[in-house]
């Protein structure tokens, strides 16, 4: 039966800008911020990474490697002059939070997020969150290359784990 879904949606996003955005929200943990209303890019050819949070109201930056806030001229500087060619990563705040829900039954694994590739997929009910290998050549499917791939099902509403499990 075909799919009339017409509420599909998908972002993927680097592990590694993953974890820069996690260092990011560390280092603004004072900050109430609503990831809901927010875009996040994630600046990796910027040395230190740079992670941007475009919210309803305010911008907010920082340098993750050095654990430090852009002030908001900084941050309005950056957005007007950065290239886009240099932005690696652009993710919804609430696909990030799917992810940090996600991450939770494969962390038991032990894997390093920084060598997966996360793809967050929406549908009407709930959230699909898929971690897969950077390195797997193009049109390889299942498990054939170094790292397991895993896959986790949420619900749209609570983001409660469903399912979790392992690709073949």
């Amino acid at each position: 039966m075909p799919n009339t879904d017409t509420n599909n949606s998908s972002e993927t996003i680097m592990g590694t800008s993953f974890l820069a955005i996690q260092t990011a929200l560390g280092i603004l943990r004072n900050r109430k911020l609503d990831l809901s209303h927010c875009n996040i890019e994630v600046v990796h050819k910027e040395a230190p990474k740079v992670v941007i949070f475009n919210c309803k109201n305010e911008q907010l930056g920082v340098r993750t490697e050095t654990g430090v806030e852009l002030s908001t001229n900084d941050v309005k500087t950056f957005t007007s002059s950065k290239n886009k060619d240099n932005v690696s990563d652009i993710i919804q705040g609430d696909n990030y939070r799917a992810i940090r829900v996600a991450k939770e039954p494969f962390e038991r694994h032990n894997p390093d997020l920084a060598y997966y590739l996360i793809k967050v997929v929406r549908r009407s009910g709930s959230v699909i969150v898929l971690f897969t290998d950077k390195d797997r050549p193009p049109g390889i499917l299942g498990s054939v290359s170094k790292r397991p791939e895993f896959e986790v099902e949420l619900d749209a509403d609570t983001l409660q784990v469903s399912r979790s499990n392992f690709l073949r």
